[in-house]
């Protein structure tokens, strides 16, 4: 499960940091035992209206503080279209029928998690990897659902006791090399510190491998943003999953990562990673134009709400269709990822409580898009 409390140790943002933001942002003080009682089980503190939005807006604010210059030019190339962040308010919630926001940027229980086909693909490969020692390639567009089905695949690798997973917490994977994701092995598998020589570290963690083999473990190996990683680094990952117990892999590999990542291995001129790409299994998370009412219907409902009260189905045709667009080639590209969606119904939601329009229809999309 997807929670905040991981989504700050990742951004490397303290309780401390956070409060301190909370306050600048809201003008309301929140306690240390507050928020941790929030990031361990959602509890809301009754006191301070709208406090999950809020919470959102304290998030954003930090994360996007986070950025470097040069981090926040890339990823506005990569969203192009895609809204910034929006927050509803509790009269614009209650306004639709509803207790709470079902489209905020991050997840506090698994029962919040919508799966649509690809996503359920994604997770299968994903197990493959745990279960046969698979190579499994995850991709999408900024917002299609990685980190969702990563955080679904964890919170069940985790809850496995023959299971152990490998994680790379490098912060900048363009600069992550072969002896960092050796390092990342030994941490996770012992409490040895690794070797200094790149041959003694290598056979350091292929003696560990072999150990957690031979005790009935599964092995997992998990790196996130991995269209950063430098070509060597992905050939020495063909060269890790080569290692054998007979026709056994000892580790399973995920590689998650931007649609870049995708090029990178699967287009027509990937020949200097050509034999990384022949042993991946590819699960690219697609847009859910084809499946936006299910989308919103079950995002609705985690929040007890009813669909029929947000927006029309003629509505959810309107809001697919222009998140289709055509190229200057005239081909469709479909920009229905979930977080572009959640963002484009919160605006239309904010304006639709401004003019006082009780349910989301196609003319109203059309006025408004």
């Amino acid at each position: 499960m997807l929670t905040l409390k991981k989504l700050l140790d990742e951004n490397n943002i303290s309780s401390a940091r956070f409060i301190k933001r909370f306050k600048e942002i809201t003008a309301e003080n929140m306690s240390k035992a507050s928020l941790s009682l929030f990031l361990k089980d959602g509890r809301e503190l009754k006191k301070i209206p709208d406090f999950k939005a809020k919470i959102a807006k304290t998030y954003n604010s930090l994360v996007k503080e986070n950025k470097s210059i040069k981090e926040l030019f890339e990823i506005e190339q990569q969203e192009e279209n895609m809204l910034e962040s929006i927050n509803l308010t509790y009269d614009e919630l209650k306004h639709f029928g509803l207790n709470r926001d079902p489209f905020l940027p991050f997840i506090t229980k698994e029962s919040d998690i919508v799966m649509l086909d690809s996503h359920h693909y994604a997770l299968e490969m994903m197990r493959a990897a745990r279960e046969t020692g698979q190579f499994t390639v995850i991709t999408s567009e900024v917002g299609g659902g990685k980190t969702t089905v990563l955080g679904k695949f964890e919170a069940e690798t985790k809850s496995l006791s023959d299971c152990i997973i490998v994680k790379v917490r490098t912060r900048d994977m363009d600069r992550c090399t072969t002896k960092d994701i050796l390092a990342a092995c030994v941490f996770d598998l012992s409490d040895d510190k690794p070797k200094r020589g790149a041959e003694s570290l290598s056979r350091q963690v292929e003696t560990l491998l072999k150990k957690h083999h031979d005790a009935g473990k599964r092995i997992i190996l998990i790196i996130d943003e991995a269209q950063d990683l430098h070509t060597h680094t992905l050939k020495y990952l063909k060269r890790l999953w080569e290692l054998r117990d007979g026709l056994t892999p000892l580790i399973g590999i995920i590689l998650i990562g931007q649609i870049e990542l995708a090029t990178r291995l699967y287009s027509d001129n990937n020949l200097a990673v050509r034999e990384v790409t022949a042993r991946t299994i590819h699960a690219p998370l697609e847009p859910i134009n084809e499946s936006l009412k299910e989308y919103i219907a079950g995002k609705v409902k985690c929040v007890k709400g009813y669909t029929s009260k947000l927006i029309t189905d003629d509505g959810i045709n309107e809001l697919a269709n222009i998140l289709s667009i055509k190229d200057a080639n005239g081909k469709v590209i479909n920009k229905a990822y979930p977080l572009e969606v959640n963002n484009r119904i919160k605006r239309l939601m904010k304006q639709a409580y401004e003019q006082g329009v009780k349910v989301i229809n196609k003319e109203f999309i059309q006025e408004c898009l």
